[in-house]
């Protein structure tokens, strides 16, 4: 594997890599050279990014670069013969879904939906039914972090573009564990922005339902840049009881007779990201070796990221 692109989200995958077995660093490039220091040894950097696309030292290449280039460098990828793996969100609008779409028919196109596979998602999936709690009816995903402060955008989450941007997808990918997302009907959803803070939007929300075997529920996905949190959970609303998954502290927690218990930890020295995409290039591994991506997956998901936009009432309204 190659990686387009060296910031804070690379450090994580270059660090997961070297415990994933069957995949190896090959080579990488980013516009600043001086973050060639920054490789592991044996990783050879390339200034250019046609440079590395003619090189022929990878199977796919990682784009890991800022959001609103991610559909620009898998084309490029694409085009170059390669299969690509693109960092989430994989796109920002309908040009650029129908896009990666496209480049799908021509070559090995995945997604790297990292929060899909936090650990607590993982054994929650498996083994809820245990725990008898009944149908599911509501959930409430809250995933927030402190990138402002002081009604300043901090650097680090320029490439990010806003809060929704960047986790609306995460959130997304995190239920789809739980609850299929062909059963979502996203119902509204609201951006708010701030024309002093140089981002798409400084919050985001979207509400959803769902009707399974004749159980009608909704569900709630809150993005924020503004509250001084770095918290991302998922709260579960079953007939008989309730479940958090806290995926920041990695644990699961369930409430039953109006007391919670802890019932799963899985914190570890090793950050959460970097536990995440050694599970992502695990499964990424898999799936390259059978021909199968995830692209139709995740971009049913981009569908529902991209329509919250859309359908943002603060914008409906502002028009009015």
């Amino acid at each position: 594997m190659a990686i387009i692109g060296i910031g804070h989200v690379a450090a994580h995958q270059i660090r997961a890599l070297e415990n994933v077995e069957g995949v190896t660093l090959t080579a990488a490039h980013d516009r600043d050279s001086a973050r060639a220091t920054e490789l592991p040894a044996g990783v050879q950097f390339f200034e250019s990014l046609e440079a590395l696309l003619t090189a022929d030292m990878a199977d796919l290449f990682l784009v890991s670069t800022p959001s609103d280039t991610h559909v620009e460098m898998a084309r490029s990828v694409v085009a170059a013969g390669h299969g690509v793996v693109v960092e989430k969100p994989a796109c920002l609008d309908r040009s650029e879904l129908e896009t990666l779409r496209a480049l799908g028919d021509k070559a090995f196109v995945h997604v790297a939906l990292h929060a899909a596979f936090a650990p607590e998602l993982l054994w929650w999936r498996g083994n809820a039914e245990t725990y008898e709690l009944g149908p599911l009816y509501g959930f409430d995903c809250g995933f927030y972090d402190p990138y402002i402060r002081a009604g300043r955008l901090e650097d680090r989450a320029t490439g990010l573009l806003g809060a929704w941007s960047d986790s609306g997808i995460n959130a997304l990918s995190a239920i789809s564990r739980i609850l299929s997302p062909e059963h979502l009907l996203l119902d509204t959803a609201r951006m708010s922005r701030l024309p002093q803070i140089g981002c798409r939007e400084i919050q985001g929300s979207a509400l959803f339902s769902f009707d399974i075997d004749g159980i009608h529920g909704h569900g709630i996905i809150d993005t924020n840049w503004t509250l001084g949190l770095d918290q991302k959970t998922t709260r579960l609303w079953y007939h008989q009881g309730e479940a958090l998954l806290h995926h920041s502290e990695r644990r699961i927690s369930l409430r039953t007779n109006g007391a919670w218990t802890i019932i799963k930890d899985f914190s570890s020295p090793a950050p959460r990201l970097e536990q995440h995409y050694e599970e992502l290039f695990r499964d990424l591994l898999t799936s390259y070796k059978q021909g199968a991506s995830n692209l139709d997956f995740a971009l049913s998901l981009h569908d529902k990221f991209i329509a919250a936009m859309e359908k943002d009432v603060s914008t409906t309204r502002a028009k009015q």
